[in-house]
């Protein structure tokens, strides 16, 4: 509110009329030359109660700018967003294309792949030479495989990026729907404002009517006071100020009527683009789900051919994988085995080495990662939940606030209500004071009339003066009280604003750290699934490995079993060596008896001459043990020989046999340290083949939502089908609605020109009395002067007044004294005239005497 401070300010004097709003100034011109003798008390009660109604208007055109910001602000993220809708799409086609284009190119690639087996089981039919085609298969079956397993996670991947598309138009179209149903509310809310706004302005006008028929009354008063000029003259310019503005204010109010149509129309041409925009949407949206459905379902039955072809293919691999190994156990010897067995065994030694020391590297590191990766995440989480409570304390407090702010601002306009009142009662008391200062003097002539009855009346005086000053007092008191009470809630209004803009930046810092975590945990399961394609590379390397241990563990029995047959063989050998051994010597005695046995004979040819025919037979004898013991030489070093040649093979076979069970030991070890990494790997298979079930479950049970949640969306595409006929019938009604308010506005066009006309009618009759205005300052100004002089008078008079009134109290004791004395003689004047009589009497006898 405006507070009127300096009288000799440029504000007040007449300028020339130079634009159309020229007519206004005139007319406040003119009223503040005719205005002078208005009271105080209507001015007060007109200024108050335009400033009121000014203020409403300009709160309620600021929410009406601010809305109609938010619309637009709104208007231009939709906008937005359908850009982003449209690029999504197009993206989405170009992605199908490309994935028809690698679907085509796996077909000839398998198609291809398929010949090229075909050839080569013919060639391991006709040659023999197939371990390089064998490798060469394994290697194009892995490559199959890894291509398969790859092409089935791309198609994965691409069905769960196209559900992920599919659920985010979804949500953008609900978005967009919701967008469009508030800005159809906002629109709403517009045109009621609007509608507000012109009963504020019929208001306005009916005022400034109301106000021209009291200048008009006033104008008739004239020929008061110089002390009612001066505030009235101050008044009148404060009107005459506020008139202006709230001509202004009615020309912007126009301006303002007719940029919120503009603006109407704009928002309905943008609504009906944006409806047909949406129209669009919704048809490229069921077109993107039928052709998704489609190729979701040929790249399933592609998948379901090709895991078909790779198992006939495996089984084919596997029957002539078999025939190839007894082929090679049939042509490979055992030297070359077991020289090719130790290289491998090295080779694999080597490599296992470095398996485990990558593994046990590659685990140490995606253990620590995932330690920290899930304490950061459990940090992340704890932040949010932090972030989440802080977002709803401070929302909470907000509303608090905003409570808070609705009671201040009441608390506010009681205050003021209250304020004007008082000012009122003091203005009240102003002119009960000076009324009560014209009965003090009418006393006083009063007194000199009628000393009788001073003292009772200067007792009422003093009590009504005493009663009027303790008014007075009261009401200062309570003023400054509720001046008091309106710095405090300013002040406090002022620190809930601070709280306000504090708790609306930590919000914006909350958001901005919300919006980091969310890219952070992001980060956090992308590298999460870099580690999960990680620990695959590595679980098909040991698949591969543990395929190669397999065949090494075949090469080794297959050694086992030989060497087990050359023990046999060496056994034998050895109980064939005891025999001939046992022969021998059984020889060897049989010569030895024999030989004692001749020289018995010889002896008893010297004691028995007669006995000549058993010395012939002994003779005969002899000769064939002798014949007998070198053919039993001969074989006993043919045999001594053989045993030779035996213990020579023996010694290289137990050698043999030593380093075999050196390296099967060693085998052993190398295969237990393998079997037990088989069990772990085939434990953390067995659980990523349990967590993957669990993901195929989830990802039915998401398929099942994302079922329920297509018949969901199709209900609201109807349920939004007959909302956007209902609002295109309301649209219809605001329309027309629109029409008439434009039928009114020309008509208030029309009014307002004829206004404009009569003003400047009023305004010709203004400018001549200008003059009479330049005199009636300078008569105010003489008035000031002569106020001023009165004023000091008047405290001179007050001076004299209290030293009369001392001067008549003090009369009035002697007065007083002199009414007692009175009545005394008055009690005397019978007895005296009595007497009086009696000297009459004696006069007259002695005058007739």
């Amino acid at each position: 509110r405006r507070t009127l401070s300096s009288l000799g300010s440029s504000a007040y004097l007449w300028k020339p009329p130079s634009r159309s709003s020229s007519m206004s100034s005139l007319v406040s011109n003119y009223l503040q030359a005719q205005e002078f003798p208005s009271s105080p008390d209507v001015n007060n009660s007109l200024n108050v109660e335009h400033l009121e109604g000014y203020e409403e208007m300009r709160l309620e055109l600021d929410q009406a700018e601010l809305r109609q910001r938010e619309l637009q602000d709104r208007i231009h993220q939709l906008e937005i967003e359908n850009q982003e809708l449209q690029a999504a799409v197009s993206l989405q086609k170009e992605q199908i294309q490309v994935e028809k284009e690698k679907s085509n190119n796996y077909s000839e690639e398998n198609s291809r792949l398929t010949k090229m087996i075909t050839e080569l089981q013919k060639q391991c039919e006709v040659s023999h030479s197939t371990q390089i085609t064998v490798h060469d298969l394994q290697k194009c079956l892995q490559s199959l495989e890894q291509s398969a397993a790859d092409q089935q996670k791309e198609h994965s991947t691409k069905v769960e990026q196209l559900l992920t598309s599919k659920e985010d138009c979804a949500s953008k179209l609900q978005v967009s729907n919701q967008e469009l149903e508030t800005s159809r509310a906002l629109i709403a809310v517009k045109d009621l404002c609007i509608d507000e706004l012109k009963a504020k302005l019929n208001s306005t006008e009916q005022k400034n009517l109301n106000l021209l028929a009291k200048v008009d009354a006033v104008l008739d008063e004239k020929g008061q006071q110089a002390t009612a000029q001066y505030d009235s003259t101050l008044q009148i310019q404060a009107l005459l100020e506020k008139l202006q503005e709230m001509e202004k204010e009615k020309a912007d109010m126009q301006r303002l009527n007719d940029e919120h149509a503009s603006q109407l129309k704009a928002a309905r041409e943008e609504l009906l683009l944006k409806e047909q925009a949406q129209k669009e949407l919704e048809s490229r949206y069921s077109s993107l789900t039928a052709n998704s459905k489609e190729e979701s379902e040929k790249l399933i039955g592609s998948l379901e051919t090709m895991a078909k072809e790779k198992d006939a293919l495996q089984k084919a691999l596997t029957l002539k994988g078999k025939e190839m190994a007894e082929l090679q156990t049939q042509v490979m010897g055992s030297l070359a085995q077991v020289g090719s067995l130790e290289k491998d065994l090295e080779e694999a030694r080597k490599e296992k080495e470095k398996l485990e020391e990558e593994y046990g590297r590659r685990e140490g590191a995606l253990k620590q990662e995932s330690q920290s990766q899930a304490e950061q995440l459990e940090l992340q989480e704890g932040r949010l939940t932090k972030v989440s409570q802080t977002v709803c304390s401070l929302q909470e407090q907000n509303q608090k606030l905003l409570s808070e702010k609705e009671h201040l601002g009441q608390k506010v306009k009681e205050l003021e209500e209250q304020m004007e009142q008082q000012s009122s009662a003091v203005s009240e008391l102003d002119e009960e004071s000076r009324k009560l200062k014209a009965e003090n003097e009418n006393l006083q002539h009063e007194i000199d009339d009628a000393l009788v009855s001073v003292d009772d009346k200067e007792k009422k005086l003093r009590d009504e003066n005493k009663q009027l000053d303790e008014d007075l007092q009261n009401a200062r008191r309570q003023s400054q009280i509720l001046e008091e009470k309106l710095e405090a809630l300013h002040s406090e209004y002022e620190e809930l604003k601070q709280r306000e803009e504090t708790s609306k930046e930590s919000y914006t810092s909350l958001e901005a750290q919300l919006k980091s975590a969310k890219q952070h945990s992001l980060q956090m399961e992308k590298s999460l699934d870099t580690l999960k394609e990680s620990k695959e590379c590595l679980q098909s390397q040991l698949t591969e490995k543990e395929v190669e241990l397999q065949g090494m563990e075949s090469h080794c029995q297959q050694l086992r079993a030989e060497a087990e047959r050359y023990r046999k063989k060496a056994e034998t050998l050895e109980i064939e060596k005891v025999s001939v051994e046992k022969t021998c010597l059984h020889q060897t005695k049989l010569i030895e008896s024999l030989t004692s046995e001749k020289e018995s004979v010889e002896k008893q040819q010297l004691q028995q001459a007669a006995s000549l025919e058993e010395a012939k037979e002994l003779t005969f004898r002899l000769t064939m043990s002798e014949e007998q013991l070198e053919v039993n030489r001969g074989e006993v070093s043919r045999l001594q020989a053989e045993v030779l040649d035996l213990r020579v093979k023996l010694q290289q076979a137990t050698d043999e046999r030593e380093r075999m069970r050196g390296e099967l030991a060693v085998t052993e070890t190398v295969l237990s340290e393998q079997k037990t990494l088989v069990q772990q790997l085939k434990e953390q298979s067995e659980s990523l083949n349990r967590n993957h079930v669990q993901e195929l479950v989830q990802y039915k049970e998401r398929e099942e939502k994302l079922k329920k949640e297509q018949e969901r969306t199709a209900h609201q595409k109807a349920e939004l089908e007959n909302n956007l006929m209902n609002l295109k019938e309301e649209l219809s009604k605001v329309k027309r609605y629109l029409e008439n308010a434009r039928v009114e506005n020309e008509e208030n066009k029309d009014l307002l020109h004829r206004t404009n006309t009569d003003m400047a009618e009023l305004g010709i009759q203004i400018c001549a009395l200008t003059s009479e205005k330049v005199d009636a300052e300078e008569q105010l100004a003489q008035a000031t002067e002569r106020f001023k002089e009165m004023e000091e008078q008047a405290a001179e008079q007050q001076e004299k007044l209290k030293l009369d009134i001392s001067n008549l109290r003090e009369e009035n004791k002697s007065l007083q004294e002199k009414l007692e004395e009175a009545q005394m003689c008055a009690a005397a004047v019978p007895s005296l005239q009595l007497q009086l009589e009696t000297i009459k009497k004696q006069a007259q006898s002695f005058q007739e005497s």
